[in-house]
């Protein structure tokens, strides 16, 4: 089974998903798949290797307008409860920092919807308004044992210049996009210039979204465990449900979840 994301929209749902696959003996495996793609893997490289020294705090951010050009009002889904910018666009850069640093402990977040009402602005159903149900701008910190990050979403950007993810090091930054499977990767070292790698090689922008599907074909074949598990696909519904906890209780929360995490990680 390949799930989209997020896995599901509770934890016990997530779970008895995950009792059942192991039950049957079926493979489960969950989008996003950000750590199939190459670009992560160098990021996750760099770290390990020393390239910024010890990893001292991350940032990422999910901002954009979510009224893509010919919006149908078929797609109001988006903003109603369960649904928002968290659900929909944090799940890609939080499954990226966890796959860098592993399991986080503790969260807490603001959040509130700051447009009650959309527009859509082109097509057909120009004019169409849409009321919001969801908060449109999330704010999450996130604690590991010797690190924070923080990651900020929000659907009341027109646009932003500011990279998906940076990790700062006491010797060094890395910034880019390694959500995305064809995008260069900036480093900074301590007394150096910037420096720019080339995008590692992938499929097509087309092939790279199949990767997830053609990676558990292999993992049937070959009776090995899918990269993008549902426990760690769990572990970051964990933290979103716990970011809009913590936003309502206005106070920090530990997380319920962890899952398995390969020694050596920074």
């Amino acid at each position: 089974m390949y799930t989209e994301k997020p896995l599901a929209q509770s934890l016990e749902d997530a779970t008895q998903l995950i009792e059942a696959a192991r039950a049957h003996g079926v493979k489960l495996a969950c989008a996003p798949l950000t750590w199939l793609f190459p670009t992560m893997r160098r990021w996750q490289q760099l770290i390990r290797e020393g390239a910024i020294g010890r990893p001292t705090f991350a940032r990422a951010q999910a901002l954009a307008a979510p009224l893509w050009d010919g919006f149908s009002p078929a797609h109001t889904w988006y903003f109603r409860a369960g649904s928002g910018p968290l659900m929909d666009m944090g799940v890609y850069a939080l499954t990226g920092l966890t796959g860098l640093f592993g399991p986080a402990l503790r969260v807490s977040a603001m959040a509130g919807t700051i447009m009650h009402e959309r527009v859509i602005g082109d097509g057909p159903v120009a004019g169409t308004r849409i009321p919001s149900e969801v908060d449109d701008s999330v704010h999450v910190h996130l604690e590991w044992e010797r690190l924070f990050a923080t990651l900020d979403i929000s659907w009341c950007v027109q646009a932003s210049r500011n990279e998906t993810l940076e990790v700062y090091g006491d010797a060094g930054t890395l910034s880019g996009d390694p959500t995305a499977a064809h995008t260069p990767i900036h480093v900074f070292r301590r007394g150096g210039p910037w420096t720019v790698e080339a995008p590692p090689q992938c499929l097509g922008h087309r092939g790279s979204w199949i990767r997830g599907v053609a990676h558990l074909i292999d993992c049937v074949v070959n009776h090995t465990e899918p990269v993008n598990n549902a426990l760690h696909a769990r572990h970051v519904l964990d933290i979103m449900l716990t970011a809009v906890r913590s936003a309502k209780a206005g106070r920090t929360l530990a997380l319920q979840t962890t899952f398995p995490f390969p020694t050596g990680a920074p």
